[in-house]
């Protein structure tokens, strides 16, 4: 039990140092481990925006939320961990989260870059790590149900059995956005069901849809 309270402190340290931290809040109720695999269960996540961010980044003109009773981190090194409060991980699994979406502008930005101008933020002293580079072996989404709002399209989506599968996966940042690739995608959708004012189709419902795709 001391070892998952250990491994929740420094999983909140490593995340709370991170630029992302100015603008979402994790929040999780408990947290179990497997020493030999490697693999750290999350229960009871939460990950959404505060109601005041810690700084302001005037760009930032979207936002997500997700909930989910249980994430799978795998092929964690536990080490460095809980040494520096750095997370390292091959694997991230999401089971059934709910995600909502709000997006607005013509170029959605929902996070913050490190070449941001900000104002000053209540922790100055407290220096924040920005998302340089982020690689997983695999990172999936496990039947999420989401809704998406796009204001500037007008638009509003609810897709519920929603699951994506990305392989290979690296995400880095550039000047002002940040870039992903990867391998190997798997992508399905149970139901599909989209309103949109301003096209000439202004209702699309579809289901049982699958594609995957190579990079």
């Amino acid at each position: 039990a001391n070892i998952n309270k250990l491994l929740a402190r420094a999983l909140l340290n490593a995340y709370e140092s991170t630029l992302v931290a100015d603008i979402y809040e994790l929040k999780f109720d408990d947290l179990q481990v497997n020493i030999v695999s490697g693999t750290i269960g999350v229960f009871n996540v939460s990950f959404q925006p505060r109601e005041k961010p810690l700084a302001d980044y005037p760009y930032i003109n979207s936002k997500f939320a997700l909930k989910t009773k249980k994430l799978r981190l795998e092929n964690v090194d536990i080490p460095t961990l809980l040494k520096h409060n750095e997370l390292e991980l091959d694997k991230i699994l999401i089971d059934n989260p709910d995600v909502e979406m709000v997006l607005d502008g013509e170029r959605h930005i929902i996070l913050p870059f490190n070449d941001s101008t900000t104002v000053k933020r209540a922790d100055e002293g407290k220096k924040k790590k920005p998302l340089q580079s982020f690689s997983l072996s695999e990172f999936q989404l496990i039947d999420a149900s989401m809704h998406v709002i796009n204001n500037y399209k007008k638009r509003d989506f609810a897709i519920q059995e929603f699951n994506i599968s990305l392989y290979d996966l690296l995400v880095s940042q550039k000047l002002g956005q940040y870039d992903a690739s990867f391998s190997q995608v798997n992508l399905g959708i149970g139901r599909f069901n989209g309103v949109m004012q301003t096209e000439a189709f202004k209702s699309v419902t579809f289901s049982d849809f699958n594609i995957g795709m190579d990079s």
